[in-house]
């Protein structure tokens, strides 16, 4: 399972969970003014993560 989402190891597992609950966090709070300048940001890191995969 690791192996096919890109986690060939523990470190990149845990740096994809802990995307995948942020990003999470950050969609259903997204009113919260505390992530309003951050959630731009972090849609265009997720997006060049995505097509970093592809390559």
């Amino acid at each position: 399972m690791a192996t096919r989402i890109g986690a060939d190891d523990d470190r990149k597992l845990r740096l994809l969970i802990g995307l995948k609950l942020l990003g999470e966090e950050l969609l259903e709070d997204r009113e919260n003014s505390l992530y309003a300048e951050f959630l731009p940001h972090f849609g265009e890191f997720m997006r060049g993560l995505k097509g970093a995969g592809r390559k």
